[in-house]
């Protein structure tokens, strides 16, 4: 996909209806289609209902952080905590 603007890409997500009683995988899935390129990990962990999903973009990669300070990103100082109900769907970290 071809890189868009801020405003493009926030126009792009807006449009799409993510109220919270409506499922949120078109969303995910245009997020995750936007974000993908070699080198990057990308998961969707599914609700148990499948209607809805986390989407985990990991890091790590050089060339991919490179390629979102170029966009103007910063890398954070933030450490995410974590605690699986079921550890057996954490997969690899």
């Amino acid at each position: 996909m071809t890189l868009l603007s801020d405003p493009e890409l926030l126009a792009r997500l807006v449009a799409v209806d993510s109220t919270s009683h409506l499922s949120n995988l078109p969303l995910a899935g245009a997020l995750a289609d936007y974000v993908a390129r070699p080198g990057v990990r990308i998961e969707l962990l599914p609700s148990p209902d499948g209607g809805k999903a986390n989407l985990l973009v990991r890091t790590g990669n050089e060339a991919v952080l490179a390629f979102y300070e170029e966009l103007g990103y910063a890398r954070g100082s933030s450490v995410p905590i974590e605690k699986w109900l079921d550890p057996s769907k954490r997969g690899g970290a």
